[in-house]
């Protein structure tokens, strides 16, 4: 046997070792990558279990599809007139079609009488209404028109109140008591606000001019403010002189979120927020030293409730998909439960 022969017979086992090496040292890497996966996906699914975060759809329960009910790109509205009825008028561009919704029976019904009145008026399109807080009227302005309409709910006691002042239109109507309202004036060319007007619904000849810093001061904004880090709550009365804000009561939105929604009771003593949470992910750090692709921050959405005088926001679920599309928080009369649009079902979730 040669020297060179001696070598080649020698190498072979070595070769074969360094293969098997390899071998090995590939299927640990595939191993391990396999259980990063793992890990991660196992974060993803314990942590909220672990941290006992309530799943706010699967505490809610769907009680219609709205897919239908409003044309697409208008903003829905509906009103709770009972634990279970509610009323709606949809329509915008198109003629007003106004009907109750009973959640528990999931049927219809159509309000002939009330849709003759709100599609009376030429081509005109309804421009906002608001139910009454006893739940027996509804008020609503048309679109570019000098007159605030109210009915009752199944059509009858029509009233109109039209502005004194050519050239201004109505907007943004509201109700003050179960029979009184108001509404801004506003100038059909400039757009600039001229004053207010406010009814009575129980004396149809009944009208009085507000000025524009009667209106201010009853018009002190409330709801989402500051890029959503807070809420204005304003309580009002009204009195012989006016009408008068109680006082105003600020809540801050809860750490690393932005209010999307918010809702209070009749009596303005509870809150109900929609928030956008931007919260760490577990092991964030650790995790996108290895896999720089992984979001060191998670998005959801988180239903919040509490009392405007007090400092008790407490969170009532989430939605772990923040790009979900929510709107449309209400109360609904018993103050026992929340409704809200999810994508285009209606949902509602008891309290605790």
């Amino acid at each position: 046997m040669t020297g060179s022969e001696s070598i080649s017979i020698s190498a072979e086992p070595a070769a074969s070792a360094v293969a098997v090496h390899n071998h090995r040292r590939r299927k640990r890497i595939r191993s391990a990558a396999w259980l990063l996966v793992a890990l991660v996906l196992a974060i993803g699914i314990v942590f909220p279990v672990l941290t006992n975060e309530p799943q706010l759809l699967a505490r809610s329960t769907s009680v219609a599809d709205v897919n239908n009910w409003w044309e697409k790109g208008v903003h829905p509205e509906y009103e709770w007139l009972t634990e279970y009825l509610l009323f709606t008028a949809c329509g915008h561009m198109e003629p007003a079609d106004p009907f109750l919704y009973d959640s528990t029976r999931h049927v219809q019904t159509r309000i002939p009488a009330l849709r003759a009145l709100m599609s009376s008026h030429g081509r005109r399109w309804i421009e906002s209404w608001i139910v009454s807080p006893d739940k027996v009227s509804v008020l609503w302005t048309e679109d570019l028109d000098r007159y605030v309409r109210v009915a009752r709910l199944d059509g009858t006691g029509y009233r109109e109140f039209k502005i004194a002042s050519v050239g201004d239109v109505v907007l943004d109507p509201k109700w003050t008591t179960n029979n009184e309202w108001m509404a801004e004036c506003i100038d059909r060319r400039t757009g600039d606000l001229h004053g207010g007007l406010r009814g009575d619904t129980k004396e149809p000849g009944t009208r009085y001019d507000m000025t524009r810093s009667e209106l201010a001061h009853f018009d002190e904004y409330s709801g989402v403010q500051d890029e959503g880090t807070k809420v204005a709550v304003v309580s009002v009365e009204v009195l012989p002189s006016g009408i008068e804000p109680h006082r105003t009561v600020y809540i801050n939105a809860p750490k690393d979120t932005r209010i999307l929604d918010e809702a209070t009771t009749l009596d303005r003593k509870r809150i109900a927020l929609f928030v956008q949470a931007e919260r760490s992910r577990p092991f964030a750090n650790w995790i996108g030293k290895v896999w720089p692709a992984y979001a060191a921050k998670q998005y959801s959405i988180e239903l919040w409730i509490g009392h405007t005088e007090r400092d008790d926001l407490r969170r009532i679920g989430i939605i772990p998909n923040g790009l979900s599309h929510v709107s449309n928080l209400q109360w609904l009369p018993s103050n026992t439960k929340l409704s809200f649009i999810y994508e285009s079902s209606l949902r509602t979730i008891k309290l605790d």
